[in-house]
Order: structure tokens, then sequence, then C-alpha cells
């Protein structure tokens, strides 16, 4: 039986440890195993992708100024990890200018820059009626005539830059991803990047069985991020998905409705203490046992 392995960080240890542990349980049982670490972004990011490019190169600044500095940081592949940046000022973003972008891409013009971001941001406009500055403008509850005039300022910013404030991505990060895409990059999520650099699409239709995993499985949160894009994938790819958790609370119904087939908890019931990797092998273990392809 061939099996991937790809779940979230659970047990107190992160995405690799985790899938590792479950990895290693099925393949005691026999079978083949493929163990692909999905994060989206963080401190277990530059883990993940020096799995896949050992040579490429991980920032993950915490300001503004810090993002614009690792955008000249040499090396063939960078990945700008904005997951942590602190939100910055709009007078901030529009003082980057077409000379200071210029710079950059002397600086490295031949190199692929991604600017990871969390899930759903890599789809972000910056401006428009659904665009990162009205959006803030509504949260924070501003007057319209100040939100009006923020978007009318990045939109003329952007249109120096040669880029439409619509345009997906623009407006992740607040506005930095729209940085990334001038100078010739692209915006992704940090799943997307480990999928596509694992090929998790291809290894998947060549497996036989899925197994996620997450701390916790409820009906609001699907597992997160990587356990709802895990299913995701294998339903296009036509192939089962089973799940290692440390607690569920999802019926066997919701569970096909969200595209995995069982779970399998590690923990019953409810509270607060989480499992130790060992128990999640013991876990792993017996469903590895009653699984037979």
């Amino acid at each position: 039986m061939r099996v991937l392995v790809a779940a979230d960080a659970m047990a107190g240890v992160g995405p690799r440890d985790a899938s590792e542990i479950i990895g290693g349980a099925f393949a005691d049982a026999g079978a083949q195993v493929a163990v692909v670490p999905l994060v989206d972004g963080g401190p277990w990011f530059p883990d993940a992708v020096s799995a896949f490019d050992a040579d490429a190169v991980v920032v993950q600044p915490a300001t503004l100024q810090d993002a614009l500095d690792a955008l000249s940081t040499a090396g063939a592949s960078l990945y700008l990890d904005l997951t942590g940046l602190t939100r910055h000022a709009w007078a901030e973003l529009v003082q980057v200018d077409r000379h200071r972008l210029e710079a950059l891409r002397a600086a490295a013009p031949h190199r692929d820059v991604v600017a990871v971001v969390r899930s759903g941001q890599q789809r972000s406009a910056l401006t428009g009626l659904m665009g990162v500055v009205a959006e803030r403008g509504r949260l924070e509850g501003g007057d319209l005539a100040d939100t009006l005039s923020s978007d009318a300022l990045a939109s003329a910013w952007l249109k120096d830059l040669g880029l439409d404030g619509t345009a997906p991505g623009a407006g992740a990060a607040d506005g930095v991803g729209a940085i990334v895409l001038a100078l010739g990059g692209r915006v992704a999520s940090g799943i997307d990047v480990c999928v596509d650099g694992f090929d998790v699409t291809a290894t998947m239709k060549a497996a036989d069985l899925t197994v996620t995993g997450a701390s916790v499985l409820d009906f609001h949160a699907v597992g997160g991020d990587v356990v709802k894009e895990v299913a995701r994938l294998a339903t296009e790819a036509l192939r089962p998905v089973i799940a290692v958790v440390g607690r569920n609370f999802v019926s066997s119904r919701e569970l096909r409705l969200a595209g995995i087939e069982s779970a399998h908890p590690v923990l019953e019931g409810a509270g607060e203490d989480e499992p130790i990797p060992a128990q999640v092998a013991d876990v792993a273990a017996r469903v590895a046992r009653s699984w037979i392809w």
C-alpha cells in the first residue's frame, strides 16, 4: 500500500515531525510512505522549504522595513514569509516609490521571489469595494470619506508602479504583496508553496491512501487550513483521506461532507490536555494495521 502523510502540527510538535510520526507507523506496517509537511508560514515554514529546496532563502520580517531589506537578500529563490508581519500605516507603504523598486530589481534580476501569506490572502485585492483598504476602513469604523481617500491614494501609488490594485495578491500583508508583484514575484500561501514544492498533486494520485492530522477536528474549522487543503486535493485525485487527530468532535456524516473518510482521535471527549507523540504513534499504528489495500 502506498500512503501519503500530510499532517498539521499536533501533540506539541510541528507538521514535519507529526507527519513523520504517523508515517513511521504506516511504514512499520509495511506501507510505502511519502511524508509531506504542509506549513502555512511561521516557525516551521523554513524547515518545510528546506526539504524541497535546500538553496532557497527564507526570510521572516517583522516590519515593513525588514521586508524591503529582505528583498535585496542574495539567493536564487527567496521566500518572504509575511505571516508574522506587523500592521503598518498606509503612509509607510506609499513611500516605497518606483526608484526603490528599480534598485531592488537591479540587485537580484533573475531570482524567484515569493511573498508567503496566510491561506486566503493570496487572492486579496488592495483597492476597490472588496479590497483591503476598504475592508480595513470598515473594520476600524473610519469615516467613509477617509476610506475613499485612502483607496484613491493606494490606487494612484499602484498605478505609478504599473499595477492594478484589484489584482489577486496585491492586498496581501496590507499591500506588501503589491510590492512583490511589482518586482515580478508572486504571492502564495505557505500551503500552496509546499504543495507545489513537493508536487503533492502527483504524489497523491500515485498513493492509495492519504493521511492527515491536526490537534482538534471540529465542524467549524475542519482541522484548519492544512486538513481542508489535503481533503480538497484528495477529493480531486479521487483518493480516500483519513485523519489522526488529538480530539474529534465531528460526526461520520459531517466528516464525509468535509471529504474525510474517518477520523481517529488520540484522546476521547473534551479537555485541555494534549496528546504526546507516543500516543499519536500508538493510534497511527492501530489505524495502519486496520488498512489493507
